[in-house]
């Protein structure tokens, strides 16, 4: 790239001893240089389009999943979209700076495609404007008549009204997953979860119990109503021993391979004053960790450390 690789001022020198046709040339080659150079290492980027190809080590960035940049070769990103890695396009990958106006474009451009409203709606989210956030997803709604797609928008809804407060319209959306999918843990998790962040134990704690019985060999409702047997304000719901079998089980189904386990777990012993097993599973916590969680996850280790009796 001319850009790129000349010195700043011989760059400069070049363009003025050059015609205006090649000037304007060089300008729009620095502007798409800049736009490619945003996509460097650190950057947080989210995808225009779903890519189908096959190729080794690539990796599926939802329409709603933002990815962060690790490192960039060429025409490829290497990326982190929570726990998961792989490699994107940098053609497929638009910075989060400029994600809104560029799916707001593709929106006008083709109103039909979901992909742009719900790349918009997770933008929206993320800047906390959740009423456009909220109008984004129900467009998607409308748009979409297959149940599958409804029944991961209604997730997707579900949660900003929640981030809302709007506790009454996120029970209403998942009461509509579960109306489509009864068969499916999410619904029941979804409603568990507004319950409680709204307080009510007692109902988050039926509906993980629901959850755990539709599919019992998931892990998730067992981390779920570990947490509150376990860590639950209400003591009257507390159950040391549930939360260690359910916590457990959790670890188990995931492998040993969930940080967030392994440390939910590590909590519930040392809230019983079993710092031993606490030190245990917060070890392989951390072990899991990286960047921030990572320290988050060792300053915890520390403590339970500084707890545990002497050997």
């Amino acid at each position: 790239m001319i850009a790129r690789y000349l010195p700043a001022r011989s760059f400069v020198g070049f363009a003025m001893r050059i015609d205006c046709r090649t000037r304007l040339f060089v300008i729009c080659l620095c502007c798409f240089t800049a736009q490619l150079c945003a996509q460097d290492v650190g950057s947080l980027v989210l995808t225009k389009r779903l890519d189908y190809s096959e190729a080794k080590d690539r990796i599926e960035v939802g329409p709603d999943e933002i990815a962060h940049i690790i490192s960039a070769k060429g025409d490829r990103l290497e990326v982190e979209v929570g726990r998961r890695h792989g490699w994107i396009n940098r053609d497929d990958a638009v910075t989060v700076d400029d994600a809104v106006s560029y799916f707001t474009s593709e929106i006008r451009a083709h109103p039909k495609n979901t992909w742009n409203w719900i790349g918009r709606a997770a933008m929206y989210r993320r800047l906390k404007e959740y009423d456009k956030s909220i109008a984004d997803w129900t467009t998607v709604l409308e748009l979409n008549s297959l149940s599958e797609s409804r029944f991961q928008t209604l997730d997707s809804r579900a949660y900003v009204y929640r981030l809302q407060g709007k506790t009454d319209l996120a029970i209403n959306d998942h009461n509509e997953q579960i109306r489509l999918f009864p068969e499916h843990s999410e619904g029941y998790r979804g409603r568990g979860a507004v319950r409680e962040v709204s307080g009510d134990w007692k109902g988050a704690l039926t509906d993980y119990q629901m959850a755990m019985k539709v599919v019992p060999e998931s892990s998730a409702p067992h981390y779920d109503l570990s947490r509150v047997y376990g860590l639950c304000p209400d003591q009257t719901l507390r159950d040391p021993e549930k939360a260690v079998f359910h916590g457990r089980i959790a670890v188990g189904l995931s492998r040993f391979n969930n940080p967030d386990s392994l440390t939910q777990l590590a909590t519930i012993y040392a809230e019983q004053a079993n710092f031993e097993k606490a030190v245990q599973y917060q070890s392989m916590a951390v072990s899991l960790s990286r960047g921030a969680e990572r320290q988050v996850a060792e300053k915890m280790l520390e403590d339970f450390r500084a707890r545990a009796p002497s050997q």
